[in-house]
């Protein structure tokens, strides 16, 4: 039953353009494939972009970083 399932789930012919197989997409020597471990990498991207963000953030929004008092009526409640 549990065969029938997975080979259902990857049918080919369901994922993959028409001619092509499963056994088309292997990888060899001159033929490299993205892998799922890739992923791992937007995991450190993310972080640093949210970094990145709340350092330039922070002080434009307050009007620290351009010598200006806040807008009238602007209350930081994002750091609070």
């Amino acid at each position: 039953m549990m065969h029938s399932l997975n080979e259902w789930l990857w049918w080919h012919e369901y994922w993959l353009p028409p001619g092509i197989t499963w056994e088309d997409m292997k990888e060899s020597e001159d033929i490299h494939y993205p892998q799922p471990q890739d992923l791992l990498l937007s995991i450190p991207c993310a972080l640093l972009l949210i970094i990145i963000r709340y350092l330039f953030e922070s002080p434009t929004v307050t009007g620290v970083s351009i010598g200006q008092p806040p807008l009238p009526g602007y209350v930081d409640s994002h750091f609070s």
